[in-house]
């Protein structure tokens, strides 16, 4: 399937301007659901109903504001055109830096870019560049025009054995502190405790592979509606659960955990839905 494009924008670096397009770089899976008319099996629609006197809203009757105390300011397309953002519409490069400056709490979101066709030897140079001296490129713009565009920081960097892609992060000001006065309490390890710790990391020390992690639950999902449509009937598996021992010993905890090092979650073989007359469903609504 092809991606749609975000964006069409341009990389530009000092005097480099390369012509790119941007990609949503990741997707969900995750099965969604909608509610339906248990009677007639109609969808369910969405009201927007005034939360004050309980009146139904047409579009043309709502109005964009925000809450100061007891007050409702309102804003204007003409407020907010006034607005100056702080970058245009081009990816414009700020500075490089060494990746390993930007903590993994910033990253907010994935995005491919790609160049045009006449940006392919712009492209090409920028990525090597980066590759060759080690370094990400820090960045601004802007992902939506009009009224609600807020500018955007992100982190350029060479992806793969061809792309790049920017990692949309956050501002210093939007990462909350972790402010927990439990942390406050003052701890003295134990020497053997901090050797089995040691030991316990070592023996769980491999190669990442992210094929070999699955989100289980996501496919017993996915098949279970498959084998309701075909009218299957469906068995609940059989899972049997262990018995945890009282351990209450920090130190015999972790020599347990060396003696049973935890498994990977495995997705389960995928079953044909059984192949049975359709259940019934129901009726629809008259025109």
């Amino acid at each position: 399937m092809a991606m749609r494009s975000m964006k069409k924008t341009n990389i530009t670096c000092a005097l480099l301007n390369v012509p790119v397009s941007m990609y949503k770089a990741t997707e969900s899976h995750d099965l969604s659901f909608s509610q339906f008319h248990a009677g007639c099996m109609g969808s369910i629609g969405y009201t927007k109903v005034c939360k004050c006197c309980g009146e139904v809203v047409p579009t043309d009757g709502i109005v964009r504001g925000a809450k100061v105390g007891d007050d409702v300011v309102l804003v204007t397309d003409d407020d907010l055109a006034g607005v100056a953002v702080q970058a245009g519409p081009e990816i414009a490069v700020q500075e490089f830096i060494d990746a390993s400056e930007v903590d993994p709490i910033m990253v907010e979101g994935h995005y491919y870019v790609a160049p045009e066709k006449t940006g392919v030897e712009g492209y090409a140079l920028l990525r090597q560049g980066m590759l060759d001296k080690g370094v990400v490129a820090v960045v601004r713009f802007v992902m939506r025009s009009g009224f609600s565009g807020k500018t955007q920081l992100g982190i350029l960097r060479p992806y793969g054995d061809k792309a790049m892609v920017i990692d949309t992060i956050s501002y210093p000001d939007e990462v909350r502190q972790p402010a927990f006065s439990v942390l406050d309490t003052k701890v003295e390890l134990k020497p053997k405790l901090v050797e089995m710790a040691h030991s316990l990391i070592d023996a769980m020390t491999g190669e990442f592979d992210p094929s070999e992690y699955v989100d289980t639950y996501a496919v017993q999902l996915q098949a279970l509606v498959e084998t309701k449509a075909a009218g299957g009937e469906v068995t609940m598996p059989n899972v049997e659960q262990e018995t945890a021992e009282d351990v209450s010993d920090l130190l015999a905890k972790l020599e347990a955990s060396l003696a049973a090092k935890p498994a990977k979650a495995k997705a389960p073989a995928k079953k044909a839905p059984a192949k049975k007359a359709p259940a019934a469903k129901g009726k629809k609504s008259a025109a």
